[in-house]
């Protein structure tokens, strides 16, 4: 953590513990962020508002602060090992640039008693002055909102009272994450790639709070459960602070246009090259090192990442470095032979798929077959011209 915000966290922190001594001159309150257009922004964001009403002092806490200059940082965060610490600013620089990047911010009032703010406070305090406290982030299940919602649990005489889910169809992680990708169609594509169906069991409402837009609808709407049995509102309704103009929303039907006008041109080549009996390699050549590359992503991730839900990953049965490690063989007549069960192999891998999709293990989405599709034409139309033309070996 730079030390000048170190200093600057040390000096806040340490102003609202010495005064933190009346019910009515500590507001807490729970801050959420609108999404965001890059990649990392697209699912919002959560902070914990402190006001001291006597002095004046207007503090934001966030536990989504990381070092880019730590060492290692991009081979750390490959290996899902990226470590976050509680940061702490200026409530007016924090708005400020919220509303210079067009994300809106609402507030909700926590209605914590009198001893629960002091608690709150002297454990973001204590947090704060830890000068190498961090935390292991993991984007599902230990983030910025996870670890505000278990702040400000840990400080109640009580415990929050989760009501059970009412939907008809209980949303997953996968669901949830769907709804926000939507603003970025590419990440939406992306992101199944890589999640497996680790994502696509039922959560419940609390799990849901891993998403901040969620955690704030569910916010005003639960209790806490207080030891004498009674049950007391957690929040307020929320109140815009930062309003955002809305913007264009992309066409979510842009990959899989994009994707069938490359499978339709893929088509249309086989074609043309099984009536000439011929085999152009280079079509294979060009698929195979891209399918190779992104299966090598696919494979670190399944095997060596601490990343939630990429060790459970089925589409590691059709993308994965072996078609990397056969593209030598395209271009050797003695090695033909393995290209040939290669390709029986991954024949059977795509069906593997649509039986894992439609069994419910794991959700495909419609984008994902047409992109193993590509590969799967120029599979059957050598295996098709094989047995029609042996002299293409």
């Amino acid at each position: 953590m730079p030390t000048k915000l170190r200093l600057l966290s040390l000096c806040f922190a340490l102003c609202f513990a010495l005064v933190a001594m009346g019910q009515d001159s500590l507001r807490i309150s729970w801050l959420t962020c609108g999404p965001g257009q890059e990649s990392y922004s697209l699912y919002g964001h959560t902070a914990l508002r402190v006001q001291n009403l006597e002095t004046g002092e207007d503090v934001v806490y966030n536990y989504g602060m990381f070092d880019f200059n730590a060492p290692h940082f991009a081979w750390r965060f490959a290996l899902g090992q990226t470590d976050y610490f509680l940061g702490i600013q200026r409530f007016g620089d924090f708005v400020t640039n919220y509303a210079y990047h067009n994300r809106w911010v609402d507030e909700q009032e926590l209605l914590l008693r009198q001893d629960e703010k002091q608690k709150l406070v002297s454990e973001l305090y204590r947090l704060a002055s830890l000068e190498d406290w961090t935390y292991r982030y993991n984007f599902l299940k230990d983030n910025c909102t996870t670890r505000a919602l278990q702040s400000v649990e840990e400080a109640l005489n009580g415990k929050i009272f989760f009501p059970p889910t009412k939907q008809r169809i209980q949303p997953t992680y996968r669901h949830i994450l769907h709804e926000y990708a939507q603003a970025s169609p590419w990440d939406y594509v992306g992101n199944d790639l890589l999640l497996g169906a680790e994502v696509d069991k039922p959560i419940s409402v609390r799990q849901q709070c891993f998403s901040p837009i969620y955690a704030e609808h569910f916010l005003s709407r639960l209790n806490v459960k207080r030891t004498d049995g009674s049950l007391t509102p957690l929040a307020k309704k929320p109140v815009r602070l930062v309003m955002a103009t809305e913007q264009p929303t992309p066409n979510t039907k842009t990959p899989l246009f994009i994707l069938l006008g490359i499978l339709a041109l893929i088509v249309s080549l086989s074609v043309c090259e099984a009536k000439h009996r011929q085999w152009w390699r280079a079509i294979d050549s060009c698929l195979f090192l891209v399918q190779g590359v992104a299966g090598c992503i696919v494979a670190f991730l399944f095997f060596f990442s601490e990343h939630p839900a990429v060790g459970s990953n089925w589409h590691l049965l059709w993308l994965n470095p072996l078609s990397l490690l056969l593209l030598p063989a395209l271009f050797y007549k003695r090695w033909v032979r393995a290209i040939q069960w290669y390709y029986v192999y991954y024949t059977i891998a795509f069906l593997a798929l649509c039986g894992i999709s439609l069994l419910g293990l794991q959700e495909i989405i419609i984008e994902i077959i047409v992109l193993a599709s590509l590969l799967l034409v120029r599979a059957w139309t050598y295996l098709y011209t094989k047995v029609r033309f042996r002299h293409l070996e």
